[in-house]
């Protein structure tokens, strides 16, 4: 939802999901042209309710605060034994949301894995 509500009309969100064997998770990532996340911003995106740098929101003219979906798609990623990362060059250079999820739960087998 954020990737398209910071993304001017115009702008590009993509969403890739792929699965790495070697570490038996699966990696989806969300990008998107946006408005992008300030350096001194991205440490805190997941907190709730975190306040990105008063200019990000004056440019797009829009409010600056995140609200609480990136930490309750931390919580819930970190619940299921995951990680979640944002990543961004910096304003007017979008930004990047990877989330990595196990493949399997502990005690179990993953597909063609002898037990």
């Amino acid at each position: 939802d954020n990737a398209s509500k910071y993304t001017p009309d115009g702008g590009l969100l993509s969403l890739t999901v792929e699965r790495s064997g070697a570490a038996a998770v699966v990696i989806a990532k969300v990008t998107d042209t946006g408005m992008g996340i300030a350096a001194a911003d991205l440490a805190g995106v997941f907190e709730p309710f975190a306040q990105a740098s008063r200019s990000m929101g004056l440019r797009m003219g829009m409010g600056v605060g995140m609200g609480l979906g990136l930490t309750l798609v931390r919580e819930l990623v970190h619940a299921h034994g995951g990680q979640v990362l944002a990543d961004s060059a910096g304003l007017g250079h979008g930004s990047e949301i990877t989330v990595t999820l196990p493949l399997a739960r502990r005690g179990r087998a993953f597909a063609g894995e002898q037990t």
